[in-house]
């Protein structure tokens, strides 16, 4: 999705909200799945470990996505609005 704003630093925010409200989703749901995995509920402890190699995956995935997501959010630049620079090129 593409939307076309004048104004660089009001396109940071919304990239950076995007990030953010991407990075909870994630999060949320990588919690959600580990407390599938290892909940407490009536299975012994040795079946709480017993889930695939691509659950694994699939988690290690998500962790490495909610860190590059951190990297992303990290690395946008806080540039002033500062008219006189943009038209000095």
């Amino acid at each position: 999705m593409s939307i076309n704003i004048g104004d660089p630093a009001l396109s940071m925010q919304l990239g950076a909200a995007r990030v953010a409200d991407a990075r909870h989703e994630i999060a949320a749901h990588t919690i959600a799945l580990r407390a599938s995995l290892f909940g407490d509920d009536e299975q012994s402890t040795r079946e709480h470990y017993r889930y695939d190699a691509d659950t694994r995956r699939i988690l290690a995935a998500l962790d490495r996505l909610e860190a590059a997501l951190d990297r992303s959010a990290l690395a946008q630049p806080f540039l002033p609005d500062d008219r006189l620079s943009r038209h000095a090129g």
